[in-house]
């Protein structure tokens, strides 16, 4: 994914098998009118950590 031209301006990397981030992050979802968030579940198949600089460990 080329994030080069977004229209967020913030990036949140939650873990979606989580109940509690999952219930967090649904809840910033729902109050970003703007559209200025970002949600990447870093337990989805095919996150790539390396795109962050990140290890997942």
């Amino acid at each position: 994914m080329n994030d080069v031209k977004n229209s967020w301006e913030f990036k949140l990397l939650y873990d979606g098998d989580c109940p509690f981030c999952r219930r967090e992050a649904e809840w910033l979802r729902r109050r970003d009118r703007a559209g200025r968030l970002a949600l990447e579940n870093i337990s989805a198949p095919g996150f790539d950590p390396t795109r962050f600089g990140l290890t997942q460990t």
